[in-house]
């Protein structure tokens, strides 16, 4: 067998020439790996997560802008906003069948079932949507006067 050459300026298989290699603290890749895209999704969620301060009573607390969004939504539907009240019964029917799956499987404590505060806010939407049929088989749309 042969020796191994060390110090050798010569290179070979698995062996580069000394003044070919990387110096100590020299990188192979300087720039480093490119960033990953932000798609539409991504930066959304990033969105709707970050975190902003507002007044909540009389107190200041950080909670993120989709809790803001919500609030708002929750807010006007109180106020009489048609659609904003359909949106809330959406996510109410739609997010507390999740909440029971996830009590099923003790990921949390078990939500409360739909309560009778559900069933006021599918009833009164149920009546806003009969007087709403009721104005347009009357010919004024969405309940509007003519002037």
């Amino acid at each position: 067998m042969s020796k191994k050459r060390q110090g050798s300026k010569s290179g070979g298989y698995g062996n580069p020439p000394q003044h070919s290699q990387f110096k100590p603290g020299e990188s192979g890749n300087p720039n480093g790996r490119p960033p990953k895209s932000r798609n539409t999704k991504k930066m959304l969620d990033e969105m709707l997560s970050e975190k902003v301060t507002v007044t909540l009573g009389k107190r200041r607390t950080r909670v993120s802008r989709l809790e803001v969004m919500v609030r708002a939504a929750i807010k006007k539907a109180a106020q009489g906003d048609l659609r904003a009240f359909r949106n809330v019964v959406r996510w109410t029917d739609e997010f507390t069948d999740c909440a029971e799956e996830r009590s099923m499987v003790k990921v949390r404590p078990a939500a409360p079932k739909p309560s009778s505060m559900h069933r006021l806010y599918q009833q009164l939407y149920e009546e806003a949507r009969a007087e709403i049929e009721a104005s347009e088989a009357a010919g004024s749309p969405n309940g509007d006067v003519e002037h």
